[in-house]
């Protein structure tokens, strides 16, 4: 570094003749160069000394701003999330609640269904899908109660021979009606 130094020195002034043994003996001078030097030193580290606290400043603002924005990419995500859980809650609660709607429905279908087959509608609607014996036991019991009816009319009419016909066939009608609804 003094090298350089005095090179400029004769570069400025080409008059100035220095000897570079005598600056390096000449104490003063020596300690005056190393002030200067120490002071550029100290410049220098000043220097550096403020850009890395203005890479530091820069760097904490720059992580700052994408901090809050993840934070807020975060929090719009929370909130997304939060709105699509209540929806499927909304939406689950309203399928469980038609879900018991329909089963209620339906067992309320099977509890007319059965009302109406129990009944003699119901025997009589089902007198096709019954087969033959159904149909026998009915068309039975409807002979047997006409007859029956009859023959109970000529005992009335005077003739005692039509008693017991008539409460044959009567006894026959009910047996056949009976029958017809136990099947």
């Amino acid at each position: 570094a003094i090298q350089e130094a005095l090179q400029e020195a004769k570069e400025k002034n080409s008059d100035v003749e220095v000897d570079k043994e005598s600056l390096l003996d000449n104490k003063e001078i020596m300690a005056e160069i190393e002030k200067i030097f120490d002071k550029a030193n100290e410049q220098l580290l000043e220097g550096l000394e403020e850009i890395r606290s203005e890479q530091m400043a820069l760097a904490r603002e720059t992580a700052e701003r994408n901090a809050k924005a993840s934070q807020a990419k975060i929090e719009e995500d929370e909130q997304r999330l939060a709105m699509a859980e209540s929806n499927m809650k909304k939406m689950l609660s309203k399928v469980n609640e038609e879900t018991r709607n329909v089963e209620a429905a339906i067992q309320d279908l099977q509890r007319a269904q059965e009302e109406a087959d129990a009944g003699l509608d119901g025997q009589l609607s089902n007198l096709k899908s019954g087969g033959l014996v159904k149909q026998a036991t009915l068309a039975g019991a409807v002979l047997f109660t006409m007859r029956s009816g009859v023959e109970t009319i000529g005992f009335l009419g005077g003739d005692p021979s039509h008693t017991m016909p008539a409460l044959i066939q009567g006894a026959l009608a009910i047996l056949c009606f009976v029958a017809f609804l136990v099947l």
